[in-house]
């Protein structure tokens, strides 16, 4: 009988150690990526094979970032940039996929978001630096090699086509929010779906953490703490 006790008590504490190793557990890593710092929170009940996956979501943000910052002359985007109007050019499947997030966004919001506009963000950055306002020459100058419609993308052949002397492309507008997309779809393929990706401002967020009904997002301006908050998932936030 006292055998038959001791087996049961060992049976039991195995059990419920068993049930302490499955609470998932809190994960927050940062990395600083795109001008700004990621962050992805998530629970998981075997830390280390999370880590792993953060890490490799990470990896595929920076992948992004090399192909689409127009800060490198010698990234993708800075080389198809500098090649001659009219030309068509094979781009990466990555780059080539943003361009096409990037344009259909265009359409969609009548250029309101406008890939284009990379000849402005230039003239304001020196601007910025020189403390001066541009020309008016040099202002419609950079207006003049902007529009998204003279943005040409073949499906077909993976191709990218500028149809304007000087354009430029800034992706900064979209490219955070793409990055954040692709790191939070990877965690959630591999069954981190209670996961919450920032991107500076910008929020991808999934499902709710363990034993909550939602994330807590709030905006933090000139207070302390949020005057409100909202639990939220399965959704995207931009706080810009």
């Amino acid at each position: 009988m006292k055998h038959l006790l001791w087996v049961s008590l060992i049976l039991l504490t195995s059990c419920r150690q068993a049930e302490v190793k499955l609470i998932p557990q809190r994960i927050e890593i940062q990395e600083p990526l795109m001008g700004t710092l990621f962050q992805v929170t998530t629970y998981a009940t075997d830390l280390a094979a999370a880590r792993r996956e953060i890490q490799a979501a990470f990896d595929k943000a920076r992948a992004i970032e090399v192909v689409a910052t127009d800060y490198d002359p010698e990234s993708e985007l800075n080389r198809l940039c500098a090649s001659p109007p009219q030309l068509s050019v094979k781009v990466s499947q990555t780059l080539f996929e943003l361009l096409a997030l990037a344009h259909a966004t265009a359409e969609q919001t009548d250029g309101a978001y406008d890939p284009t506009l990379g000849p402005l963000t230039r003239l304001w950055r020196e601007s910025w630096r020189l403390q001066q306002l541009p020309s008016s020459e040099h202002l419609e100058k950079a207006r003049a090699a902007c529009g998204y419609q003279f943005l040409e993308l073949d499906p077909e052949t993976r191709t990218v086509t500028l149809l304007k002397e000087g354009m430029q492309l800034d992706l900064g507008g979209i490219a955070k929010g793409y990055a954040a997309d692709v790191i939070f779809n990877h965690l959630k393929n591999q069954e981190l779906k209670q996961s919450l990706v920032v991107a500076g401002g910008d929020l991808r967020i999934g499902e709710a953490p363990p034993e909550k009904d939602g994330w807590t997002i709030g905006l933090q301006t000139f207070h302390l703490t949020p005057s409100s908050t909202k639990n939220l998932v399965n959704c995207a936030v931009s706080t810009s």
